[in-house]
């Protein structure tokens, strides 16, 4: 077995794979040795689809009606759980009439786009029109909890959606 020097400075042997098969292998004809690899296979790729299983397709759409520059998700309850984190790749705009506008990343549901907000701009929509839709840069838009997004419109807000993923916090790495 290869001698390897771990932190701290202690040695320690460790098998390798041939050595592993040969103990495993003791004893066992090819067909059982066969039968052990592919069950551990079949762990492995049960344990990836346990990790995996965390994240899921977001989309979220709401109607309403509000007045040009002054919507909030947070104020429809559209934020983020405890422990999840939000990877929004998408939002589309109906507004009562054509228009332009920009979205912001938000922890504040005040109804006015205070200067701190200002500072996270992740959309413009700059054409005018009725209908508006804006791809998201990967990492461009990731939401905590508590955080939304601040639509500035000149024209009133009559629905959106967002659409990204939601992911365990600890694996948002993955989808950024």
């Amino acid at each position: 077995m290869p001698l390897v020097k771990i932190q701290g400075g202690a040695d320690v042997e460790i098998p390798n794979l041939a050595e592993i098969e040969a103990i495993v292998s003791i004893g066992v004809g090819p067909e059982q040795r066969k039968q052990w690899w592919g069950e551990q296979a079949r762990i492995e790729d049960e344990r990836q689809r346990e990790q995996w299983r965390g994240i899921k397709d977001l989309r979220r759409s709401t109607l309403l009606t509000t007045p040009a520059g002054t919507r909030v998700t947070l104020l429809d309850g559209i934020a983020p759980a405890a422990g999840f984190k939000w990877v929004v790749r998408y939002i589309g705009v109906y507004l009562a009439s054509a228009g332009t506008g920009q979205a912001f990343i938000t922890s504040d549901t005040a109804s006015t786009l205070s200067a701190l907000t200002q500072s996270k701009p992740v959309a413009a929509f700059t054409t005018s029109a009725q209908y508006q839709t804006q791809s998201i840069p990967e990492g461009a838009c990731i939401l905590s909890v508590d955080e939304g997004i601040y639509l500035n419109f000149t024209q009133n807000i009559n629905g959106y959606m967002i659409a990204g993923w939601e992911a365990p916090a600890e694996k948002i790495g993955v989808l950024s």
